[in-house]
């Protein structure tokens, strides 16, 4: 987070915990933001005792701000149990490539219950399997 220079910068962090993934969006000005992929899932309080001591620790950044709070991103729920890795691969996918990954959140998850499995996670899935086919073969 020391390294935070401009307006707009946002770093992702997948973060695990009892083998059920979530991604921790941490922004400018102590803004923090969890998409969980479960439903009515209660955020660990690891999450928030970890972002305040990072904060903490950037106190002289100007950018940074002081941590205020963690706040529950709207974003798609899994259907299952097991899909949540996925699911946070899709919701780091579908940030990355929008011109404002705060419009996503607001619009484009927002009434979206969950991901369609053929049209949002297969496609994802087939591209990440091409990419990793080269580094299998030279193991």
């Amino acid at each position: 987070m020391m390294t935070m220079d401009r307006r707009g910068q946002i770093y992702f962090i997948p973060w695990i915990v009892d083998r059920h993934w979530m991604l921790v969006l941490v922004m400018m000005r102590g803004m923090t933001i969890i998409l969980d992929p479960l439903k009515n899932h209660k955020s660990p309080p690891i999450i928030t005792e970890v972002m305040e001591k990072a904060y903490a620790q950037c106190l002289e950044n100007e950018y940074i701000g002081t941590f205020t709070k963690l706040v529950r991103g709207s974003c798609p729920k899994q259907p299952e149990s097991h899909e949540c890795g996925y699911y946070v691969l899709r919701y780091i996918y579908d940030l990355v490539n929008a011109p404002n990954p705060a419009e996503v959140i607001k619009k484009k998850w927002f009434d979206k219950k969950q991901f369609n499995v053929k049209e949002d996670l297969l496609p994802l899935q087939s591209d990440w399997l091409a990419r990793l086919m080269p580094f299998v073969y030279e193991i």
